[in-house]
Order: C-alpha cells, then sequence, then structure tokens
C-alpha cells in the first residue's frame, strides 16, 4: 500500500518531502511553480528584455563609434567593402564600354548616306543610349554621385540622330 501511494504520487507529479518521504501530509506543491522562474530573466519583470535589447544596442553601437566592433560587424563591414568595390569596378567597365561605343557612332556617322548606313549608325546610337542608362543606374548603385544622370549626360554626350 505504501508503496503504491508512492508511485502514484510521482506519477501525478507531486514530489514527496525529502524529510519524510512516504508520508502523504508533507507533499510538495508540483512542479509547475518552477517553470515561470525559468523561463523568466528576473523576478517577473516583463520588460526585462526591452531593457537587455537596449543594453545590446548600446553596446553595439559604442564598438561600431570605436572601429573595433564584433567579429561579427568587422566580417560584414569586409563584406560591405567587397561588395561597393564590385559595384564601382562595374561602373568602371561600363564607362568604358561606353566610351569605345561613342567612338563607334562617331566613326559611323560619315557613312549614314544610304540608308544601309543609317540603319547601322542608328543601332549603334541606340546601343551607346542603353549603355548610358546603364551606366548611370550603376553609379547610382554603387553611391558614386547624388545626380549620377546630369553628370554622365554631360561627360559622355551621345551624337546626335542622322
Amino acid at each position: 500500500m505504501m508503496r503504491s501511494r508512492h508511485l502514484l504520487l510521482r506519477s501525478s507529479r507531486l514530489l514527496p518531502s525529502p524529510r519524510l518521504p512516504n508520508h502523504p501530509t508533507h507533499i510538495q506543491q508540483p512542479i509547475v511553480w518552477l517553470l515561470p522562474r525559468l523561463f523568466s530573466s528576473h523576478k517577473n519583470n516583463p520588460n526585462d528584455w526591452m531593457v537587455q535589447a537596449e543594453l545590446d544596442a548600446i553596446a553595439a553601437t559604442n564598438a561600431k563609434a570605436s572601429k573595433r566592433g564584433t567579429m561579427n560587424d568587422q566580417m560584414m563591414n569586409k563584406f560591405q567593402h567587397e561588395l561597393d568595390s564590385e559595384k564601382v569596378d562595374n561602373a568602371i567597365k561600363l564607362q568604358d564600354k561606353l566610351k569605345l561605343m561613342i567612338q563607334k557612332c562617331h566613326d559611323a556617322r560619315p557613312g549614314a548616306v544610304d540608308t544601309r548606313g543609317r540603319k547601322l549608325y542608328s543601332a549603334l546610337r541606340k546601343k551607346a543610349l542603353q549603355m548610358r542608362q546603364d551606366l548611370i543606374t550603376q553609379r547610382e548603385a554603387a553611391g558614386m554621385s547624388s545626380d549620377a544622370a546630369g553628370i554622365v549626360e554631360a561627360a559622355f554626350p551621345i551624337p546626335p540622330n542622322v
């Protein structure tokens, strides 16, 4: 009888008292009272996670201000630097291609006297206009200037249509 009562108490998540293990009047509370304490950071204060988040944000800001940062910050800064350099490299490549295309337009302009020459010149000019628009977009994406359209259009004038 005593053994079965002890098993029954354990199965219902009630633990016997450590002093009197088999005495039914000294049963402790269920373990459920322990759960809120396990999952709260500090004595039932619901705003503790907000305080901790603010402290983490301040620490991250201070780390960035001191230029050392965390390992993750340093790695992300290197990655961002690589992306920025790729954007600038792509803009420079597009700029060189645009210069060649404008030169081809200038070379094809004197030959645009017949229908075939005008079609060739028109196709080259259309391609140059598209490349110039791509260069404007690429420069804006790279953050090279705030007025990329005005700068690129002034630096790379496309010959007029024939």
